[in-house]
């Protein structure tokens, strides 16, 4: 179990993550991805958005296989 956090590059990508544990004997590991923790400060301290934009679109229908 991890308590407190941990940088590392967890997913390869060439950046530093944050991995933690939720502490206090709850279950469940947190990921931060970096990308994520830039778009978040870019946007709370410097109050400019870098979020990604999504789009949806339609849903696939499923095919039932026989």
């Amino acid at each position: 179990m991890i308590s407190g956090a941990d940088a590392m590059d967890f997913n390869r990508d060439g950046d530093i993550d944050i991995i933690t544990g939720q502490g206090h004997g709850g279950s469940g590991v947190r990921f931060f991805e970096r990308d994520y923790i830039d778009d978040f400060v870019s946007e709370n301290v410097n109050g400019v958005t870098t979020w990604p934009i999504v789009t949806v679109g339609r849903a696939e229908s499923s095919v039932r296989s026989r």
